[in-house]
């Protein structure tokens, strides 16, 4: 597989999924600033709006136009959660990529800790709720559902990661260019395939402590939801592997 050669003067590109963050994703992407001050001028923030019917494509273009650091990606028609995540991912020109929700939940200051690892070999860095040392805010409905997830997802795949959906990761240039181009995954489900793909190619995962202040009002987690995303991993796991236990995976259109 061709790959392409991570910028020099890039050592972190931030990627930032959007769907009706409008009221949000300016004071996310400040957050992003803040955090990343000590590395300077050499990182970038790339924003994806996936076809919000809101004005957040309004306030990237905005963004951009404003800061040289920040590149607008607007989507005329939404495709999903992980749909924008592999756009920012693939467009991204850092020597390090990361993800992270642009809802305001998660903590930007975490990016640079998670960095450390990886600069210092760790292949995929995870931030998890199941954490010891995590500080989480959510209601008794997520954390039901965080435990059937675990628990369906360990059983139908063995992956040996805690806690699979946490809207923040970070990679190296190597393991995004090797893997995104293969992921099939629009939706919710994406990062569970992520973590699946990168456990059956040998990468190496680190699960470490995050913030987050789950806010219940913004919250997306409905019954007809989780019934569609169980649907979407069981599809994924009859799909995916073949009798061998490798990865059978085709590049996504």
């Amino acid at each position: 597989m061709q790959t392409k050669t991570p910028s020099p003067n890039i050592l972190l590109s931030v990627v930032l999924p959007c769907y009706n963050e409008s009221a949000t994703v300016e004071k996310t992407v400040q957050a992003v600033h803040r955090a990343l001050k000590p590395i300077a001028p050499h990182y970038e923030v790339i924003a994806v709006d996936d076809g919000s019917p809101d004005q957040t494509a309004v306030v990237l273009q905005s963004l951009a136009a404003l800061d040289q650091r920040v590149t607008a990606i607007c989507n005329a028609q939404n495709a999903g959660k992980g749909a924008a995540v592999r756009t920012g991912v693939l467009r991204s020109e850092g020597q390090f990529v990361a993800f992270i929700d642009a809802d305001g939940e998660i903590d930007p200051q975490q990016l640079l800790p998670y960095l450390g690892c990886a600069i210092n070999g760790i292949d995929l860095v995870v931030a998890s709720k199941q954490h010891s040392q995590s500080n989480v805010s959510r209601s008794l409905k997520r954390r039901i559902f965080s435990w059937g997830w675990k628990r369906l997802t360990y059983g139908l795949f063995g992956i040996q990661v805690a806690d699979t959906q946490v809207g923040l990761k970070l990679f190296t240039h190597d393991l995004a260019q090797q893997i995104f181009p293969l992921l099939r995954s629009q939706s919710m489900s994406f990062d569970l395939e992520l973590l699946w793909a990168a456990s059956h190619m040998g990468y190496s995962i680190l699960e470490l402590p995050v913030d987050i202040n789950m806010l219940e009002s913004r919250s997306s987690v409905t019954v007809r939801r989780i019934g569609r995303m169980m649907w979407e991993v069981v599809k994924l796991r009859i799909k995916g592997i073949n009798k061998n236990h490798e990865r059978v995976l085709e590049p996504a259109q």
